[in-house]
Formats: C-alpha cells, structure tokens, sequence
C-alpha cells in the first residue's frame, strides 16, 4: 500500500505512454519523472491523493481533470 500512496502523491516518475502500460521491460529513453511530467500535463491527469475509505485500492484510477477557463481560452483557434 505504501508504493500506491506514494504514486498517487507524486505519480510522475511512474506514469508512462498508454501504449507502454504493458510492457513490463520498457525503459525509459530520457527521465522517467520528465516524460511522467508531460504526459500529466498533456492528459490533464489529476489523481486523488486522499484514499481514505477505499474499499480496494485497485479500484482506484486516476481522474481528469477539467481544464481551467485559461487553459481553453490559451488553446490556438479558442474564441472562448
């Protein structure tokens, strides 16, 4: 349990690219933390860091997070 709340409070280091997710052997090309930075900003990746109450903590995925007002406003092409 201890590996699940540390990923939930910092899951840089431990997200990958969705087509990698299996790939047990894959080794990261650059730092791990770096590429989990980015695929969390892109996807807009948002995972609770409270788990209190959780029946089973395989249950538990991470959850997007809507994009502020500013970030869609910032996108090329937005009129708001």
């Amino acid at each position: 349990m201890a590996f699940c709340l540390e990923c939930h409070r910092d899951p840089a280091p431990n997200v990958r690219p969705a087509e990698l997710v299996t790939k047990l052997d894959w080794v990261p090309d650059r730092d791990a933390r770096e590429i989990g930075r980015e695929i969390i900003a892109q996807k807009h990746l948002n995972p609770p860091t409270k788990l209190l109450g959780v029946p089973s903590m395989s249950l538990i995925s991470i959850q997007k997070k809507k994009p502020e007002r500013a970030e869609i406003l910032a996108q090329p092409g937005s009129t708001g």
